[in-house]
């Protein structure tokens, strides 16, 4: 008996470690994902920063400078900066498990500005994006900031898909509809789909020859957040779909 309880003793400290060491794993994965989502995030809207910088630096260095030009960049320089900011903001409320700092959205509006961001370099790749926006599309209640780096992601993956497939016919195709209770955005590229659907938001896992594979990890952690759902299947006709799903918002009249 003394042996039999001093076997199940140990067993339980065994136990005890392996959990802690799982636990540590676990924390040090997340720092990790996060670490390099922010760095993903960052990238393009630093960029941005440099780009703006130099040309309002050109349109101002000419015999005759062309202030609404310089204007203009230096708008964009302010733009992009306020991003990286909001960014490492919601990134560390992400990290601390902080409760989304929600108010109420139009989804629509956010992929406008989503858009606006990505036009540039949509325009050099010569990407057509479809809209098909619902004019009816009840609010949501919702971290903007955090909902705008989830459509930043889903429409820069869409925007490589399309790329790898060599077709004169670039296009993206984003469109918003709603239910009782949900509002869904639907991104759809015309790529070669998705090999794996079923690990897509696995973290660290990525079928790209470049990255860690967090972005999508990380959207789906915040559409869960926010008691919605990010979910990805592929289309008959080859492409695949990235619908993102919140709850609605009611109006005081629909609550009656």
């Amino acid at each position: 008996m003394n042996i039999d309880i001093d076997d199940a003793k140990r067993a339980g400290e065994a136990l005890d470690v392996a959990k802690e060491r799982i636990a540590r794993a676990a924390q040090v994965a997340t720092i990790v994902e996060l670490s390099t989502s922010i760095s993903h995030e960052i990238v393009q809207p630093l960029s941005a920063v440099v780009a703006n910088a130099r040309a309002a630096l050109n349109w101002l260095s000419r015999e005759s400078p062309n202030i609404d030009r310089a204007k203009s960049a230096i708008e964009g320089i302010l733009r992009d900066g306020m991003a990286v900011g909001n960014v490492m903001h919601e990134m560390r409320r992400l990290f601390k498990q902080q409760e989304p700092n929600r108010s109420t959205i139009q989804m629509n509006d956010l992929i406008v500005q989503v858009l606006k961001v990505l036009e540039p370099d949509l325009r050099d790749r010569n990407i057509v994006v479809s809209l098909n926006l619902s004019t009816e599309l009840p609010n949501t209640e919702a971290d903007a900031i955090q909902i705008q780096q989830v459509l930043l992601n889903l429409a820069r993956n869409a925007s490589e898909a399309v790329l790898e497939r060599a077709s004169s016919q670039k296009e993206i195709k984003i469109r918003t509809l709603f239910s009782d209770h949900e509002v869904t955005v639907e991104v759809e590229d015309s790529g070669f789909g998705i090999v794996t659907p079923e690990r897509i938001f696995e973290a660290f896992f990525t079928s790209k020859d470049e990255g860690l594979g967090v972005g999508l990890s990380i959207s789906r952690s915040i559409a869960e957040a926010h008691g919605g759902a990010l979910v990805a299947t592929n289309l008959e006709d080859g492409g695949a779909r990235f619908s993102l799903t919140l709850p609605r918002s009611f109006s005081p009249t629909e609550m009656v």
